[in-house]
């Protein structure tokens, strides 16, 4: 059978907490832990000066002390009715209940001391800019903000929920929850300034700048400091060290290709292997080539004059196989019934008209005159800008170029002359050979620029490296792929003259074995002349400088070693290096070097090593800047 609790142990007698519906517990009973039998009265005063209060029982006076002080007592109460066992009186304490409710009283009353302390504007600030005392000061700025802030104050960050009244308790960011428009004032970033990293994102919600930087911790607090323990409250990957991180990638960091082709395994195990053949041209490290004085996430190269030209630039300017060939006649066989159209070309009915050409229309021709060339109408235009030749010389070919709806650059005709392009049309006229004036060359020496070969061609050949004529013609081929690729219409002539100055295998396109084309947004192509920086991938950082002032166990700077870079980049000979950046169907692009795996990073960067935290890597903001008030203010910029 189950044993029942004591029915009295909530009794004053055995309860610690005394009487708690009562305003008063025995004074004894808070110091002994011997509570009196009787207890305080509800007035206050003590009720425990006998052991009972006795009973009139007709004539006589019964004890009434309780079983748990003993029972009756033997000597009973005295003639008078008085209890027998008297006590001095004790002084009854509040209880438990009663206390607790004095402290809140004097908790809520303190609360609306301080507020209205702070409802009401001090002289010495102003309720609108200002507001309140020094009481409520949630701590001094960081030293960034501080200086910003010094002259408005909180409403510099901050405004009140009812600025006209004063109530500065109630002030909140001036954005939504966690916002960030009272930040955005002062800084701008490429993207959405809540969003993470600044991207847009469907499904993603607002983080809040506070979330990461807490400002009134003090001058020397540093608010851009980031722990990974913030990073990890977002990501679903959370790592505490570098060695946990996942795998970098199968291509990392050389997921994408460079702007300029250039094979490293193929000169460095074809063109150098005899370094002492190549002992004037063949680099001696990485940064013979490689501008290693302060590079950051890449290290540039130094240019073409200064890495390339000993080998390469007398190929640009001395091989007829980077010409461009802008105008030569073919042949045509000109029938009796066309003498009419043709009489302006010196034909004689029957006869092929032989001009002194290769015998087949230049794509740049074909392409401008907008005509079949395999139907006789192309006869007919052939002939007819062989007269406008005769007539107008290069103007012809400009107003061509704008009447296929092209923008003319300037650069494209530099240097040609209007008298050699008549003479070359007139002598086409008549059906002769053209003869250059007779001069005399060194018989090693190279045409350059425009000239007529001796098959009375008209062609191009680069006078140095970036030759503005070829660029602009390449150029142009690029702006018409792009008008074929908008208007979605492509012709077998089109294509052959962009492929005459893209296509790296003969003509002007040999610019592009070096040179590459980047697509953008609708499939626009771009040349890329010049060097650029990879895409960004996971707002990833890396500084090449701190890591080239290291030195090896040899005591050399790895900086003036080739093994050096070597450590981190190791070429990859079977890697379709020059396939995959040149033609578009090679499949994914393979840089020349292996990829870079975990495991070489976490040789110096780990716990006992390197900082190995998540923004030692990873940076958040894109394109973080300030707005041009704060430009103005430090004296970087003047408002428009």
């Amino acid at each position: 059978m189950a044993r029942l609790p004591d029915p009295g142990r909530f009794q004053h007698g055995q309860s610690p907490y005394e009487r708690p519906n009562g305003r008063f517990q025995c004074g004894r009973a808070a110091l002994w832990r011997r509570p009196c039998a009787a207890g305080p009265g509800v007035d206050g005063r003590c009720g425990g000066i006998s052991d009972c209060e006795p009973v009139r029982e007709n004539d006589r006076w019964q004890c009434r002390r309780s079983p748990m002080a003993g029972g009756p007592c033997t000597s009973g109460p005295l003639p008078d009715g008085r209890c027998a066992h008297r006590h001095p009186p004790c002084a009854p304490l509040p209880t438990t209940r009663v206390l607790r409710g004095r402290l809140t009283v004097a908790a809520a009353i303190l609360a609306i001391v301080v507020i209205a302390l702070n409802w009401w504007p001090t002289a010495a600030d102003d309720a609108e800019t200002r507001g309140g005392t020094a009481m409520m000061d949630p701590g001094p700025l960081s030293h960034q903000h501080h200086a910003f802030t010094a002259e408005q104050g909180c409403v510099a960050c901050h405004q009140a929920h009812d600025a006209s009244a004063g109530a500065w308790l109630a002030e909140t960011l001036r954005a939504p929850a966690n916002g960030a428009a009272g930040c955005t004032d002062c800084h701008t970033f490429a993207g959405p300034a809540t969003a993470a990293h600044n991207r847009n994102a469907d499904g993603q919600g607002d983080i809040g700048c506070a979330s990461c930087h807490v400002e009134h911790e003090g001058r020397r607090a540093q608010i851009t400091r980031i722990s990974d323990r913030q990073c990890a409250s977002c990501h679903d990957e959370p790592f505490d060290s570098l060695a946990a991180h996942r795998d970098f990638g199968e291509r990392f960091p050389h997921e994408a290709a460079g702007a300029i082709v250039f094979d490293h395994v193929r000169h460095f195990e074809y063109h150098f292997v005899d370094r002492e053949e190549h002992a004037n041209v063949a680099p001696e490290t990485c940064t013979t080539c490689h501008l290693a004085d302060d590079p950051g996430r890449r290290v540039p190269a130094s240019g073409f004059e200064a890495s390339c030209a000993a080998c390469h630039e007398a190929g640009i300017t001395a091989s007829s196989q980077g010409e461009l060939t802008l105008l030569s006649l073919p042949q045509m066989r000109l029938r009796e019934r066309e003498l009419e159209a043709f009489r302006h070309c010196g034909a004689t009915p029957g006869e092929k008209f032989r001009p002194a050409g290769r015998g087949k229309a230049s794509d740049f021709m074909v392409w401008l005159l907008g005509v079949d060339e395999r139907k006789p109408a192309f006869n007919r235009a052939v002939c007819d800008l062989v007269a406008d030749l005769a007539k107008r010389g290069p103007a012809v070919l400009a107003d061509g170029i704008e009447a296929n709806g092209l923008d003319l650059d300037a650069r494209l005709f530099a240097g040609l002359g209007l008298e050699t392009m008549q003479q070359l049309g007139l002598a086409w006229a008549a059906n002769e050979r053209y003869r250059p004036p007779s001069y005399k060359m060194p018989g090693d020496a190279e045409e350059n620029g425009w000239y007529i070969d001796r098959r009375g061609d008209m062609k191009y050949r680069p006078v140095a490296h970036a030759d503005p004529v070829m660029r602009a013609w390449i150029e142009l081929g690029a702006a018409l792929q792009n008008r074929s690729v908008a208007a979605g219409e492509r012709d077998d002539a089109t294509d052959d003259f962009i492929d005459s100055l893209l296509s790296p295998e003969d003509g002007a396109g040999t610019c592009m074995k070096c040179h590459t084309l980047s697509t953008g947004e609708d499939d626009r192509v771009a040349v890329n002349w010049r060097f650029a920086a990879e895409p960004d991938r996971n707002r990833f950082v890396f500084r090449h400088a701190s890591h080239l002032r290291l030195v090896d166990a040899a005591g050399n700077r790895l900086v003036e070693t080739d093994s050096g870079c070597g450590v981190c980049h190791r070429p990859d000979p079977e890697a379709a290096y020059r396939d995959s950046i040149q033609s578009p169907d090679a499949g994914p692009y393979q840089s020349n070097f292996s990829a870079i795996d975990r495991e070489t990073c976490t040789t110096c960067h780990n716990e006992d090593g390197v900082r190995n935290d998540c923004r030692l890597c990873h940076q958040y903001h894109d394109g973080a800047a300030f707005t041009g008030a704060v430009s103005q203010m430090m004296g970087d910029a003047k408002d428009e």
